[in-house]
């Protein structure tokens, strides 16, 4: 296996944030993953943990080429191959896999501490599981598949970014591995997002599980809602009309206000 480290832990360090010097040649990339060793405390004993933290910012320095240096002084020591650039990296730490899943560190890390690139396996148990959705690959890491785990989906999900991140096509992902699973759900989608997804000439999977409903066009071949009122009985029916006329006349005051 060949030499994964990378640097050494420098400076001033906290229990979320450490800086490291680089090796020449071996320099990560903004957010690369990496691994070291940081002590904690499990049921009351001291233990070292191997802590994933990612790669947040590069910095480089020449202390031959401090910003009053003169112009004809850099070019000579360009010219001649002086080079004495330090390269130092930031690094965000994330976590350790405990019992109950991925714990912080409440110590920081020692000065002088190897720093090494994550291995894909290291890494993929912080990003994978066994029963998970696949949802794509790492970016910085495509030998690593980025998997979400399907009982963090009982409750509450919010996919939260930027108009045009992507946002309904992460949602589309989710959807077909959870119908690979054979999963059942209900989607209700306002702006047609997800419609497609049931048309059998698209590149969609699954399109034979999934049946659209909306409102009756003339000619429209897709399944309609219909609700036949003489079914509902007279207390469902005074329910609704209550609400629909409850929310007319708030309507209608907002509007005169």
């Amino acid at each position: 296996m060949p030499e994964q480290t990378i640097g050494r832990v420098v400076g001033e360090t906290s229990s979320t944030y450490f800086k490291f010097a680089v090796k020449d040649g071996r320099e990560p990339a903004v957010f690369e993953y990496v691994k070291i060793d940081i002590k904690d405390k499990v049921d009351g004993k001291e233990v070292r943990k191997p802590v994933l933290a990612q790669v947040t910012d590069i910095s480089r320095q020449n202390p031959a080429m401090e910003g009053e240096t003169p112009i004809e002084a850099v070019e000579t020591m360009t010219q001649q191959g002086i080079d004495n650039t330090r390269t130092v990296a930031s690094a965000q730490v994330i976590g350790y896999m405990g019992t109950t899943g991925v714990t912080k560190p409440r110590y920081a890390a020692k000065p002088g501490t190897k720093v090494e690139k994550a291995p894909d396996e290291f890494l993929g148990k912080f990003v994978s599981s066994s029963s998970g959705l696949k949802i794509g690959d790492m970016l910085t890491r495509e030998s690593v598949t980025a998997e979400l785990d399907m009982e963090g989906l009982n409750r509450h999900l919010a996919i939260l970014a930027a108009t045009g991140a992507g946002k309904s096509h992460t949602t589309g992902v989710i959807i077909e591995e959870m119908l690979e699973e054979g999963a059942s759900m209900i989607a209700v989608d306002p702006h047609g997002d997800y419609a497609k997804m049931g048309d059998p000439q698209s590149s969609y999977r699954h399109t034979d599980k999934i049946r659209v409903f909306k409102a009756r066009n003339p000619g429209d071949d897709d399944y309609q809602i219909k609700i036949k009122t003489s079914k509902l009985g007279w207390r469902k029916l005074s329910t609704l009309t209550r609400k629909i006329f409850r929310n007319f006349w708030k309507k209608l005051f907002l509007k005169e206000a």
